[in-house]
């Protein structure tokens, strides 16, 4: 495993205390970007860290689980109603295929092996679910901060391996 900046205990707690949390302004701009009228059942949250995008998401969904690797970061997470943690890599998780309609990631999303994490969210994301990618957020204005890629097949395919983009969305 790479060395990772965000396994230990101390670095949580100042995460948790310092981190700037634009969070639930990113997650408005990618509700009225994805045209979302209702709030989604099921949304995932890769390298979720202290939650703050996890519990941003919940204004969109009924039930958010927060994934990230360290273990710490997840103990500093805020609990709330409708929103659960798990320690999983964003390349693995331990979901049902077809089991969430949004996936999202915010500023962890360069940490990941984004192909194979590309892999995953299809695996994972029920047909016509999106993927937020919230990580640009703080260096432009509100109104394009929240990149949002609506799962097409034709254009996840290119992001895929030959062998994985055969199955449609």
């Amino acid at each position: 495993m790479a060395w990772n900046p965000f396994l230990g205990a101390q670095t949580a707690r100042g995460y948790a205390r310092a981190r700037p949390d634009y969070h639930p302004q990113a997650v408005t701009v990618a509700a009225r970007l994805l045209e979302l009228d209702r709030p989604v059942e099921t949304a995932a949250d890769l390298g979720c860290g202290t939650g703050m995008s996890t519990r941003a998401l919940r204004a969109i969904a009924a039930h958010v689980i927060g994934f990230d690797v360290s273990y710490p970061m997840l103990l500093a997470a805020e609990a709330l109603p409708g929103v659960s943690y798990a320690r999983a890599a964003a390349e693995q998780l331990p979901l049902q295929s077809q089991s969430c309609d949004l996936v999202a990631a915010a500023a962890a999303f360069h940490w990941f092996d984004q192909t194979a994490t590309l892999v995953e969210v299809r695996r994972v994301v029920r047909p016509g679910g999106a993927l937020p990618r919230l990580h640009r957020f703080l260096q432009r204005p509100v109104a394009r901060g929240a990149e949002v890629h609506r799962l097409a097949h034709r254009r996840l395919s290119a992001a895929l391996p030959a062998t994985t983009a055969t199955q449609p969305l």
